[in-house]
């Protein structure tokens, strides 16, 4: 943007037969706000200037002529036709800089202001201005050529502004020329510059004393000849310091210049100058910092107008339009509109079974809420994203208390943030929905409820023979024929003959390794019958409850059942 601003209109206008909303930026100088106010979105009301050709409005008129009765006509025929022929020509303010720089011929044009007011149903006055008379005896006729309502249900006004840099005293804000422009200027001098030291130095000037200058040629192999003992001919030096130093003060003012654009150039050392310039990792971390401020600043900006604009071209849309539409929809908006239809939020017989949609635009349509995703126009670096959800699945998986913490659903926005990130096509068909993950929470619950039953009885199959012995004695079952009561011994490793008739030290190392893993692994078996005990105790102690819950509830229900037979006037005897 030239400007720290720049205005966007919202039309409704007919692209080939098709009417809908549009976009147009009109120049800078033909938008005027209200006096005093420093924003478009302080003014209570603004003008917009335009400039038309008398084709133009005899066009106008045409189109105008053909409309049907039913149609809602806007346009002043009459005042048309009367004001076609009154042209003018653009003073200095209104021309561009591009009609003052090629002096483009401005006169012949039709100019007519539309004056646009805040409120639902305001009106909307677009007029034509002659001036008559000269001096004390000027005088302004306007004439009204177009009334129209707002129809925005909002009542916002058609145009806004996009911000780049906001003043609080300039209301078109502050542009990024203004920023670098002396900057740019300042290196564009030192080039100048440097040219013309570079054209001293292949080209200089040469002193000469006591030979004709006229017969003199300054030229390659020239043998100068002079009867003067005196006389010389030498060129003149020149100081090379500007040009050896040009490099390194081109850079410090580009890095300077980058610097005020918030770039992310890293390419410029700090030895020229300028210490937010650098290339150690410190200083590649400081200088994407800077970035993501400048960046979120700017970014910001955007996401306001865009919501702005898209608000207001939506809602226009749907107020503008008359009669009934067939839409065809895409498959994606069918089901989400089939998702809200099961939700109870929409009407599931304006949907057909071939994705069509028939809107009514005459009924009332309510004011439409426009917002933007943050996230979808910040500037993301997939790579360092990927990288970081490594490491959060990484840690999430070598933790066993985070296994127990993090539930299940936010483990699976972890798996659609990788989905996200990642440069595939149709990333959509590996994320996981909301009813995909109800579905999968419900599978993982069902899972966690089998019989406890069912898990002694896989653990004791697992068990050696002599462990299920030991079960059996300590529980008062009958030990089957044949079973081992013992864990067998460490097998005895057999001596090798030496000459000296002794074992070798790693065969004792040997045998002494495989006897403790031996007692390793009784020890770990008899943890595990323990734990079966203990949960065997547990089912023990849950269907004790359970039976002393049924007998206390048979007996109430007894001692109800003989209340309710007891004759009136008995006192009922009991403990209590």
């Amino acid at each position: 943007m030239t400007f720290g601003s720049c205005p966007t209109y919202v039309p409704f206008v007919n692209h080939y037969g098709y009417f809908c909303t549009d976009l147009t930026l009109p120049y800078w100088g033909d938008v005027f706000l209200q006096p005093g106010k420093l924003s478009d979105a302080d003014s209570n009301y603004l003008f917009l200037r335009s400039w038309w050709q008398t084709k133009d409005i005899e066009a106008l008129i045409d189109s105008q002529s053909k409309l049907g009765k039913d149609v809602e006509k806007t346009w002043d025929v009459e005042a048309l036709r009367a004001v076609k022929e009154i042209a003018t020509t653009k003073d200095e303010k209104a021309k561009t800089p591009a009609e003052k720089e090629k002096n483009i011929n401005t006169e012949g044009g039709v100019e007519l202001i539309t004056g646009f007011q805040r409120g639902v149903g305001a009106k909307f006055y677009t007029f034509h201005v002659q001036s008559t008379g000269t001096g004390s005896d000027k005088k302004h006729v306007g004439t009204i050529v177009r009334t129209k309502s707002n129809k925005d249900p909002r009542g916002e006004l058609p145009i806004s502004f996009a911000y780049g840099d906001t003043d609080g005293s300039n209301p078109l804000g502050r542009s990024v020329v203004e920023l670098v422009g002396g900057m740019q200027n300042l290196m564009d001098a030192e080039t100048q510059m440097y040219q013309y030291n570079r054209a001293l130095q292949l080209n200089p000037p040469v002193h000469i004393f006591g030979i004709n200058v006229n017969k003199f040629k300054y030229a390659p192999n020239t043998v100068v000849k002079s009867t003067n003992p005196d006389a010389f001919v030498k060129p003149v030096e020149i100081d090379t310091t500007a040009l050896t130093n040009f490099p390194a003060n081109y850079q410090l003012m580009q890095s300077q210049l980058l610097t005020l654009l918030a770039s992310p150039n890293s390419n410029i050392s700090a030895e020229v100058g300028n210490i937010t310039q650098s290339k150690t990792p410190q200083g590649v971390e400081q200088n994407k910092a800077n970035l993501n401020i400048d960046d979120n600043h700017y970014r910001k900006q955007f996401e306001t107008w865009f919501e702005r604009w898209s608000e207001t071209a939506i809602n226009l849309y749907f107020a503008e339009r008359t009669g009934v539409e067939e839409l065809q929809l895409d498959k994606k908006t069918a089901q989400e509109l089939t998702k809200l239809a099961q939700e109870g939020k929409f009407n599931p017989e304006l949907l057909s079974d071939d994705n069509k949609i028939r809107i009514d635009y005459d009924s009332a349509t309510p004011a439409l809420k426009f917002e933007v995703d943050a996230s979808t126009s910040k500037m993301q670096d997939e790579a360092e994203q990927l990288q970081a959800l490594t490491l959060m699945e990484e840690f999430l998986r070598k933790s066993p208390i985070l296994q127990k913490i993090v539930p299940p659903s936010k483990q699976v926005e972890l798996w659609n943030a990788f989905v996200r990130n990642t440069k595939i096509e149709d990333p959509e068909k590996l994320a996981l929905d909301e009813k995909e993950i109800q579905e999968s929470m419900s599978s993982l619950q069902g899972n966690e409820g089998d019989d406890i039953q069912d898990r002694v009885t896989a653990k004791f199959e697992t068990l050696p023979d002599w462990a299920k012995a030991q079960w059996y004695k300590n529980h008062n079952f009958e030990v089957p024929e044949g079973v081992p009561m013992s864990a067998p011994l460490p097998e005895k490793t057999e001596s090798v003959s030496q000459p000296d008739n002794q074992m070798k030290p790693e065969h004792i190392l040997k045998a002494d390794d495989q006897a403790h893993k031996q007692g390793i692994d009784s020890a770990k078996i008899e943890m595990e019958m323990r734990k079966m005990d203990l949960e065997d105790h547990k089912m023990m102690m849950e269907m004790q409850n359970q039976s002393h819950t049924q007998t206390m509830s048979e007996k109430q229900h007894q001692l109800a059942v003989k209340q309710a037979n007891k004759p009136k006037g008995v006192k009922a005897s009991g403990t209590r």
